[in-house]
């Protein structure tokens, strides 16, 4: 830690100092905020100066020591809030909480905390730090630690990073990242799940010196869309490929699924497993979700509604057939805005019809009987179809 209390009760920051003036700061004793044992000033010309606590304290906020990566982000970080005239506070111990985030902003009306996160943490721990901030109050606002250069089209995400994903309707999906070696801030826009934790993406980059808080996303690179549904379909396809192929595959519960209703795995319309607004809610993949939608509702009545269709689908994430994923930061979006998504496309493309009702139906049986010969041309219809309704 970078903040410690004199025996005064004065809070001292070693940021910014001379090597000689945070040496000096060893002639004197220093304590926790939080826990108030003493701490020893780390002071060489090899580290960060800091803070630490003894080995036998039981300081509930001990750092197990904060990597060069944390303490260069956080200074910047810091650094940059403080030029752009925002009140800033450096590890602020919140007493009612039992916190002490890496920056507080305070502002007439408004205060965040913002948390530079480097290191893999449990998820539960996360989302109890985000909780814990809003219980008083605090918009937590959470900047990933970066070394890779993201310049590709996929990323895979640690569990703990996705958990720390933002929404706003007008840019969608995205996640801050900062790396004090370049000094660019990479935010991740928008990343389409191609497999459990591997993504298509795109990213704006900027200098951090050239941003504004709270992080603006000036454009969003446009999405070579032809590349990026060739990709999904070419993805789709190893899903099937890996489940069939599987020493487990007898035990998989969504072939199971497909085989008792008479369909054949690679025979499935390429209208099920395809890229919708708000998938990333679910963690399984869409052909499956999609595919419960058909044998739960769309081919099992002549008619369904969309409350029908949602109860059907909650059923299965009771059930376990169906997993969802969890982001404690975004409020007012869902795994529901998925499943209307979908049925938005299903209807734009005649796979079914709404009625008067707004009730769902299916009536052209041919869509369901896929000849291998076919596929090569469907995937071609697909892709145009998919180009303009995703832009």
């Amino acid at each position: 830690m970078l903040v410690a209390m004199c025996k005064d009760g004065l809070h001292v920051s070693l940021f910014n100092l001379s090597y000689e003036q945070a040496l000096s700061m060893k002639r004197q004793k220093w304590y926790c905020p939080a826990c108030t044992d003493a701490v020893l000033p780390k002071i060489g010309r090899k580290i960060i100066p800091h803070f630490a606590h003894y080995p036998h304290s039981t300081c509930s906020l001990k750092l197990q020591g904060e990597s060069y990566m944390h303490h260069e982000g956080k200074n910047d970080l810091f650094k940059f809030l403080v030029s752009a005239q925002h009140t800033t506070q450096l590890e602020p111990y919140l007493i009612t909480i039992n916190r002490r985030p890496d920056l507080l902003i305070s502002q007439p009306h408004q205060k965040w905390v913002v948390e530079y996160q480097c290191s893999s943490v449990p998820e539960d721990n996360l989302i109890q730090r985000i909780e814990d901030y809003e219980s008083i109050g605090l918009e937590s606002y959470w900047i990933i630690g970066n070394e890779e250069n993201h310049t590709g089209t996929t990323i895979r995400f640690k569990k703990f990073q996705l958990i720390l994903l933002r929404y706003t309707p007008s840019v969608g999906y995205y996640l801050f990242f900062y790396s004090p070696k370049t000094k660019l801030v990479d935010i991740i826009v928008n990343p389409v799940a191609i497999s459990q934790s591997v993504f298509l993406y795109t990213n704006v980059r900027t200098p951090l010196h050239q941003q504004t808080f709270p992080f603006s996303i000036y454009s969003v690179p446009q999405v070579n869309m032809n590349h990026f549904l060739h990709t999904w379909f070419n993805h789709r396809n190893k899903t099937i490929c890996y489940k069939v192929k599987s020493t487990k595959s007898y035990q998989d519960a969504f072939l199971l699924e497909v085989y008792k209703q008479g369909h054949f795995p690679f025979y499935l319309p390429l209208f099920i497993g395809i890229p919708c607004r708000h998938s990333i809610h679910f963690h399984t993949h869409p052909l499956i979700w999609q595919y419960y939608i058909w044998t739960d509702s769309l081919l099992s009545t002549t008619s369904c509604t969309l409350l029908v269709i949602k109860e059907r689908m909650k059923e299965r994430i009771r059930k376990g057939d169906i997993a969802i994923r969890y982001f404690p930061l975004i409020k007012k979006v869902s795994y529901e805005q998925a499943i209307e998504d979908y049925l938005r496309q299903l209807v734009h493309f005649r796979c079914i019809e709404v009625g008067k009702d707004s009730s769902f139906s299916f009536k052209n049986v041919s869509l369901f009987q896929v000849k291998e010969e076919d596929i090569h041309e469907q995937k071609k219809e697909w892709i145009n179809n998919l180009k303009n309704w995703l832009i």
